[in-house]
């Protein structure tokens, strides 16, 4: 059998169709030749010789094979008779995707309010992102005029699915995302956070954080601690986002959420180089540290040791670092506690003792032993060692400072 896609609108080509059908009824041998072809959008010539059988076209739209139900659309859909268009409109409805979107792209209609308006029922009601995403493009190329959006008048599902076709290139679009992240639905805030991520304005919030502008930095920390919380961070995780206080700042602030980051402990280091004594700067290193405390991760761990042995220029920095010192890092730790115990001037003594009481018992004893039988250690050491080993309240410590009183 012939193909019949290679068929011409011309005299030959009636000829040749008139002999394929040759008598047989018309609408089995529609059903014959059309299910297995392959799916045209573009007006081809055979499609304009199929039009003179439009009324037998009409009944395959009610078709229940969707391919069948395609074909004849893709034919009907340039006819121009009044019977034809009325059918077209309800296939805009169609529970197959691929002939929605062959409406979508294809239908005209001189009622352009009518068409429009079912354009964008499609574009923010449709199930199928392809079908809405289908739908958008044809609003934006054939009715730009009368597109406008309200996203006040959306529902949810609505709403997410204006998101998530957002242009990256549109101020409008990168206002209304933002504007949507202070909705109450999480799934809202996600498909805002993605097209800001998409768009790199969740960078350019982070970067341009000033942090001569409080109300800024706050309206800033809004923003990106909503996109965290909905695991969308990938700003964290760009270290040249990271040059200013101010992105600092916001870095810290979102890290005390509980957020995690790949750069987490190199931003943390990065705060504690900071110069200067502002209040600012104060305020940022203590919520810093207090961050770090909470991780157990081996870099944090590693960091903490680290300022330990630089002994934190603020009393009460060094003070809470000695009494919060994770049992996790004992091993790393206890070096550093065993050289301020051996320093009889160390200030932090008090703290240093509830350092010591959370490292295991195991790491410090026959360090401890070792001092308190050691005649010739300072009396000063030597009394800490024994109170240390008192604090542990264990048997066999209590009888060896009992043997060792004198």
């Amino acid at each position: 059998m012939q193909n019949i896609q290679t068929l011409k609108n011309n005299s030959k080509g009636k000829k040749t169709l008139q002999s394929l059908i040759d008598g047989m009824p018309l609408t089995p041998w529609f059903c014959e030749s059309l299910k297995d072809l392959q799916k045209q959008e573009e007006k081809a010539p055979w499609k304009m010789l199929f039009l003179e059988y439009e009324e037998d076209l009409c009944l395959l739209v009610q078709h229940s094979d969707p391919d069948l139900r395609y074909q004849a659309c893709s034919i009907l859909v340039y006819s121009e008779t009044k019977t034809c268009r009325r059918i077209l409109w309800d296939q805009f409805a169609d529970s197959h995707q691929d002939i929605r979107i062959l409406m979508i792209k294809l239908f005209q209609s001189s009622d352009r309010q009518k068409l429009y308006n079912t354009l964008f029922r499609h574009y923010i009601k449709d199930p199928v992102f392809k079908v809405r995403q289908e739908a958008l493009y044809r609003i934006k190329k054939d009715f730009a005029d009368l597109y406008t959006l309200y996203s006040e008048n959306l529902d949810v599902i609505e709403k997410i699915h204006c998101l998530e076709l957002l242009d990256v290139k549109s101020s409008h679009d990168h206002n209304l995302a933002l504007r949507l992240m202070n909705d109450s639905h999480p799934g809202i805030i996600l498909a805002a956070s993605l097209y800001l991520e998409k768009s790199g304005s969740l960078d350019q919030l982070i970067t341009k954080g000033s942090s001569r502008d409080l109300e800024d930095l706050t309206r800033r920390k809004k923003i990106l601690s909503a996109a965290a919380d909905h695991q969308v961070s990938s700003f964290l995780n760009k270290k040249e986002n990271f040059s200013d206080k101010g992105a600092l700042f916001l870095a810290v602030e979102i890290f005390h959420r509980g957020v995690s980051s790949s750069n987490f402990a190199w931003i943390i280091a990065k705060v504690f180089d900071l110069k200067g004594e502002s209040p600012f700067i104060n305020n940022l290193k203590d919520k810093a540290l207090s961050c770090l405390i909470k991780r157990k991760d081996p870099e944090s761990i590693f960091l903490l040791k680290q300022l330990l042995e630089q002994k934190l220029f603020r009393s009460y920095r060094m003070e809470y670092l000695l009494n919060s010192l994770p049992p996790e890092g004992s091993i790393l730790f206890y070096p550093v506690l065993k050289k301020f115990l051996l320093d009889k001037d160390f200030p932090y003594w008090p703290s240093l003792i509830q350092s010591f009481v959370n490292i295991p018992l195991s790491l410090c004893l026959s360090d401890l032993y070792t001092l308190v039988r050691n005649h010739e250690s300072d009396k000063i050491i030597r009394k800490r060692a024994v109170l240390l080993l008192s604090r542990y309240g264990e048997f066999s410590s209590t009888l060896f400072i009992l043997e060792n009183l004198s």
